[in-house]
């Protein structure tokens, strides 16, 4: 079986051949899309201005973003001890949605006065779309609370 088998791997690789794009008109429609490809990358490219800008705005939508990030922190430690407690949550829920909203809210502003006004490509605007998503939706689920033991003297 083994035979066959390697028998017949050889006789399809000897015989298959490499398709190419022959034809002139492929050959033609290939180049133009791939020169599109490279008009767009480049397109991407900030000037010196834009750049000043890009960075002043990465540290105001980090700061603003560490100002939301305690917001939900203190609501999830709240849910945390109140189910610990099996006191009512429903308060402190609305409250961390309602913060999660005024802070989609606000990336959003953000995001269109960084486009229009301050002229930064897309592609850097959902760079720091996805900075603030990171700092404000996913590093308060990775909070680590260390227990602190009573000493009995």
């Amino acid at each position: 079986m083994r035979k066959l088998v390697v028998v017949l791997c050889s006789i399809l690789f000897l015989i298959s051949t490499p398709v190419f794009a022959s034809n002139e008109n492929e050959i033609i429609y290939m180049q133009e899309e791939v020169n599109k490809l490279i008009e767009n990358i480049e397109s991407q490219r900030l000037d010196q201005n834009t750049i000043n800008s890009f960075i002043y705005s990465m540290f105001v939508i980090i700061a603003i973003s560490m100002i939301f990030e305690n917001f939900v922190r203190s609501y999830r430690e709240k849910i945390r001890i109140a189910k610990k407690e099996k006191l009512p949550i429903k308060e402190a829920y609305i409250k961390l949605l309602i913060t999660y909203a005024v802070h989609i809210a606000i990336t959003v502003i953000l995001s269109i006065i960084c486009y229009y006004a301050l002229n930064i490509t897309k592609i850097y605007i959902w760079f720091l779309v996805l900075v603030t998503i990171c700092i404000v939706e996913i590093s308060p689920l990775f909070t680590i609370n260390f227990l602190k033991k009573n000493k009995k003297e």
